[in-house]
Formats: structure tokens, sequence, C-alpha cells
């Protein structure tokens, strides 16, 4: 069995995305964890045997002294301040405009050999926000560290999505950090359903139901549609077959209304059709994603979910980093240490 030479602190941790990815990577121990969401932080538990729950924003100096010391520091800290789909209001975000002001002091506090923090790349090429990254690059350089950043999408890492998200890693005495290439194909939708056999009928649409998503998407969602490789906005539509790449995942990504829809022809063959029609279910054969798909394109295959709310998973989900991405990222932190 491979000694853990590494103690991570995992922050805003959600679900723990990075504490799988830093499982995958191996020889890394999570010694602490924090999310201030009650809920998820029992998901974490469950899995991880880890008390996440905390409130980062309590935090005092001299607690985050008593944890001891950390080789890498995690956090994918709250993104809807800077998100497309959130308050757009950065700092000035009543709920988590500080979220990086505690991060930041955390850093400060631990002082960490490294961090790896991630973010909605908006913040990166959104006019409004220029001034707020480069305000987090000074202020991280400022603690000691020489700070790289890159955005990286998950279809360049063997992933079935998009999924654009910049990572943030810091490196305390060494230049020598350089992000993965990630140059692996991407998968397909086809590549990540699951058996015909584990399908439900209620996984597809009905008639009506499906009317409705047109109705919505068309008054609403017209900038969403995806069309082969080339994406705009952040709730995306397919209209077409499941040779398709898959949409970035979103918080909402359980709403009956938002997601990725396709085309699952293969109930053609294994189904009684008349039986399927005869019912309400739309004769397009449209569906979305079921959760256990979703979760699997996020990596979180062999989760335990509990009995945990459709709405609190895809909350978990949503917000996760891609575990594929965190694990190629985490990999080159390593080697500087």
């Amino acid at each position: 069995m491979e000694q853990n030479k590494y103690k991570m602190a995992d922050l805003f941790a959600g679900g723990g995305g990075f504490h799988l990815a830093a499982n995958k990577v191996g020889g890394i121990e999570v010694t602490y964890a924090c999310e201030y969401n009650k809920l998820i932080s029992r998901a974490y538990n469950l899995n991880f045997g880890i008390d996440s729950f905390c409130d980062m924003y309590s935090l005092t100096d001299d607690y985050i002294r008593s944890l001891g010391e950390f080789d890498i520091v995690t956090a994918g800290f709250p993104c809807q301040p800077f998100s497309s789909t959130g308050s757009k209001m950065g700092f000035d975000d009543e709920k988590n405009g500080r979220a990086f002001m505690a991060l930041l002091n955390f850093i400060k506090i631990s002082s960490p050999k490294t961090f790896v923090l991630e973010n909605v790349d908006g913040l990166t090429r959104t006019h409004k926000f220029r001034e707020t990254f480069s305000f987090i690059i000074k202020s991280l350089e400022g603690l000691g560290y020489r700070v790289k950043w890159k955005v990286l999408r998950s279809k360049d890492f063997g992933n079935a999505q998009f999924r654009s998200r910049v990572y943030i890693v810091g490196i305390r005495g060494s230049d020598g950090f350089e992000f993965p290439i990630g140059t692996d194909s991407s998968k397909l939708i086809e590549d990540v359903l699951f058996p015909v056999s584990s399908l439900k009928m209620e996984d597809f649409f009905t008639q009506e139901h499906f009317d409705a998503c047109d109705f919505i998407m068309r008054d609403y969602y017209h900038a969403g549609i995806i069309d082969k490789e080339r994406t705009t906005g952040s709730f995306r539509w397919v209209w077409h077959s499941v040779q398709s790449f898959l949409p970035v995942l979103t918080t909402l990504c359980g709403d009956k209304f938002k997601g990725c829809v396709f085309q699952d022809r293969r109930i053609l063959k294994e189904w009684d059709m008349d039986d399927y029609l005869s019912k309400g279910y739309n004769d397009k054969l449209f569906r979305k994603l079921t959760f256990m798909e979703q979760a699997a394109v996020q990596g979180y295959d062999g989760y335990n979910w509990g009995d945990f709310s459709s709405d609190l998973k895809s909350k978990i989900i949503g917000n996760s980093i891609t575990v594929a991405v965190g694990e190629a990222v985490i990999r080159e932190v390593v080697k500087c240490l």
C-alpha cells in the first residue's frame, strides 16, 4: 500500500471532486476539509470519513494554525459571483463575494507549499472581471508564490463535455510547474451512455413535457443551442443524435427544462415501442442524461449517493471540478514538491 507523502486541505470542498482527484494521484492524504453546506458535507463525510462541515468565513487565524502544515491546498471557491449563470457581482456579491478573501487568509496563515484553485473561465475573459482576476493573481503572488493560471477544457482530458474552467496554481520556491497539455481525445455522448437495460421510460420526455421544453428553449435559451463542436451560452439544448459532444454540466443539470437533450435511438431495438408511445412518450426519442450518467461524466463513478435528493446530487455534480482535469493538474503539482 502506497504511503501518503503529502498532506492536503480541501476547501470549499463540495462533494469532494478535488479529493477524488487526489486519491487517483495517490500519496496524498486529505487531513482537513471545509464545506459550508451541511447536507453536502454529509455526502463528503459518507464518502471520505471526514466531517467537512464548517464556515470558511469564521475560521480564526489561531484555528487555522492549529490545523498543522499542508503541502497542498485545493479550493473550488464559489463561482456564482463570476459566473454567467450567477449574480455577476464579483466581490460585491453579498453571499459569496467574500469567499476569495477567506481563502486568501487561509493560504496566508497556513502557508502551504502549493495550492490549486479552480473557478469559471469567465473570470479570465470577461471585461467586467479583468481587474478582479488581476487582483486575485497579485494577491496570491503577494504571499510569496509563483503563480500560473490556465483555462483547461474537460474535453481535452478524455472527457465527454466541454466545461472550460480556469485553474490557478501557486508554488512556493519553485518555478518548475507546467500545466498538463491534455491531449486525450474527447469522448462522445454515445461513449458515456449507460446500457438500455438501466433506463426507465420516465428517463424520456413525454410529448407534453417535450413541447414545454421546446417552448422554453425558443423563448429563453435559443442562444444555448450547440452545433457539433461549436458552443454558445451556458444552458445547451441538443437536437441531434448521440454522436455530439456534451455541453457543460451546470448546477441546474437536474432541472427538467435545462440540460443536454439528445435522441437515444437504441431503445428502438430493445423496447416495446407501442407501449412506449401509448404512454405519451415522445416519438423523437429525446431524453436527458440520467443522473448517474452525469455523475460518471464528472468522474464520480462509484460515489456513494446515500439517500440525498436529486436536487442536492445535481448541485454537487454541477459545482464540481471534472475529476480527470483535477487529477492531471495535481499530478504536475506533486512533481514540484
